[in-house]
């Protein structure tokens, strides 16, 4: 083979044969064959003594040769999986403690350990006749790991069905949609999951903040946290707010949430208002830990916002339901069709007009009994909105500032008199001022006041 040789000429190796060689090495480690790597890169070194790089990942091979012997031998409670897991781990130490520059072969370690953990994972999973959600959730994570998004996905759908009341799986779906480009679906999932979820969401963050596990890793999230830490937020108060904070940043624009709001909304209006009424009861009567459902309560008041508002919209103009998909009044989880995010379509381009309906169409009399049942003023206007406006004028001389409305807003959980009742009572000086000052806010502010004017 023609080319340059590795050693000044005094090597037969050529760099192409180099290459070649090293290239093999690598895929070997990827597929988690150390043995035959190891051979390779026995061959390769003997010529290229002076290759520091080669025997860093000699060194790395010898790890994990020396760890698999290990696992045959194993006979201790824990499976093959979690001592691969603990391996993984140990090797990650190794590679710090004595700073080897493995160089993109690193990656292929991670590849081929992870290949491994998951067939381990697929031979507990045949045991127990792939019903094991556990297994599954595991298989997941490391195909995310892995970057494998698609494989991970049709891994927690699969998981779904099977335990449907898993709230972890629920969120994990929403971030590897996230992961796999389908934004405006996965942060319309994280929405309701936000609401129907709120203790489970706080677990799961608190893990992930405290470094127990990386749970999810949808990036906007993390800017948040970022600004909410630069506003004073400790680790424990970051889970309950986060979501408040995706509202004020613009996160859950209507442009967003509309389209997908008849698929994934199925929970009745009068239940999403008995809900939030019972949160506030709950932290009124719960002065102990009225400091950790400040966040949620707020979240559940903003919620009630958008949902009175989006069922006034989806009125005027149902959305086209995804194919194999129709509404239901069963379980929230029931309709959401997690593999055809893609199939759903701005219903105002599609859909005729229909008459706009009144307050008591919307709220039907099964009402719960919520403080919102005393305010005389109708919840929706004779106002069609037959399709997202795309800019409006308002006064340039807003009332009070962005920070004045935060702290307004921070103190609807902590002052006696603003109650689900009084929130929707204010609404309107709220929103026309917060509209005029955060331009993001234009679309999400306009439907809003619309229906509380």
């Amino acid at each position: 083979m023609n080319g340059k040789n590795i050693m000044n000429g005094e090597s037969e190796l050529t760099l192409g044969s180099f290459y070649e060689l090293y290239e093999l090495i690598l895929a070997a480690i990827g597929r988690g064959e150390f043995a035959h790597a190891d051979t390779l890169l026995k061959k390769l070194l003997h010529k290229n003594l002076e290759n520091q790089q080669l025997f860093e990942i000699m060194k790395g091979l010898k790890f994990w040769n020396y760890r698999l012997d290990k696992l045959l031998a194993a006979e201790i409670g824990l499976s093959r999986a979690q001592l691969l897991e603990q391996y993984w781990t140990q090797f990650e130490h190794f590679v710090e403690k004595f700073t080897l520059q493995l160089g993109k072969s690193l990656k292929y370690f991670k590849q081929g350990v992870f290949q491994k953990i998951i067939e381990c994972y697929n031979i507990e999973l045949e045991k127990s006749d792939y019903s094991n959600v556990d297994c599954l959730l595991n298989i997941a994570l490391h195909f995310r790991a892995l970057s494998d998004y698609p494989k991970a996905l049709e891994t927690l759908i699969y998981a779904a069905k099977l335990s449907p009341n898993e709230d972890k799986i629920k969120l994990l779906i929403a971030d590897t949609q996230y992961l796999l480009g389908n934004k405006p679906y996965a942060l319309s999932l994280f929405r309701h999951h936000f609401f129907t979820m709120q203790s489970s969401f706080h677990k799961v963050m608190q893990q992930t903040l405290q470094g127990e596990r990386n749970l999810l890793e949808l990036p906007t999230f993390w800017e948040l946290v970022l600004i909410m830490r630069s506003n004073g937020f400790i680790n424990n108060e970051l889970a309950s707010w986060l979501p408040v904070y995706a509202v004020l940043e613009g996160l859950f624009s209507f442009n967003t949430l509309y389209p997908f709001h008849q698929t994934l909304a199925v929970i009745p209006l009068d239940k999403v208002l008995k809900c939030t009424w019972e949160r506030e009861l709950a932290f009124r009567q719960n002065k102990q830990k009225a400091h950790l459902l400040e966040g949620e309560l707020v979240y559940s008041y903003l919620y009630t916002l958008d949902e009175i508002t989006l069922t006034v919209l989806t009125e005027n103009n149902p959305p086209a339901h995804p194919p194999n998909s129709t509404p239901s009044q069963n379980t929230f989880y029931d309709t959401i069709n997690y593999n055809n995010p893609h199939n759903l379509q701005n219903p105002a381009t599609h859909q005729e007009k229909t008459k706009h309906k009144t307050k008591h169409d919307t709220l039907n009399s099964n009402k719960p009994p919520s403080p919102l049942h005393q305010n005389d003023t109708p919840l929706t206007s004779n106002h069609p909105l037959e399709h997202p406006p795309s800019q409006f004028s308002i006064s340039q001389n807003p009332a009070i500032s962005t920070a004045h409305f935060k702290q307004r807003l921070s103190m609807f959980a902590k002052n006696q008199n603003f109650t689900l009742h009084s929130i929707l009572a204010e609404a309107p000086l709220l929103l026309k001022n917060l509209k005029a000052l955060i331009p993001q806010f234009y679309n999400r502010l306009e439907y809003r006041y619309a229906h509380f004017n």
